[in-house]
C-alpha cells in the first residue's frame, strides 16, 4: 500500500522488434528516482504489460531490484497482468 510520496509512471522502453530494451528501462526509472520520487509504476499506466513476455517482465523485476539497493530504498509499484 502506498501511504505517502510522489511516484511516476515509469515508460516500458522497446527495442526496435518491439521487445523490451531492460536496460533503458531500469536507468529511465532510476532517472525519475534521482530525480527526486519515491517510486515509479511498472507496466501498467502507460498500456505495455499486456505486449510484454512474462520473461520481460520477469527479467526487469530482477534487474530493479539489483538497482534498487543502491539507491535510498525507493519503490517500484508493478502492474503485471
Amino acid at each position: 500500500m502506498i501511504t505517502r510520496g510522489v511516484y511516476a509512471a515509469g515508460l516500458s522502453v522497446l527495442n526496435a522488434d518491439l521487445s523490451l530494451d531492460v536496460d533503458a528501462t531500469v536507468k529511465h526509472a532510476e532517472g525519475l528516482i534521482k530525480s527526486g520520487l519515491h517510486g515509479v509504476f511498472a507496466f501498467g499506466s502507460t498500456g505495455q504489460s499486456q505486449n510484454l513476455s512474462n520473461f520481460e517482465k520477469n527479467y526487469f523485476s530482477e534487474q530493479i531490484y539489483d538497482v534498487s539497493h543502491y539507491i535510498n530504498s525507493w519503490r517500484i509499484v508493478f502492474f503485471i497482468q
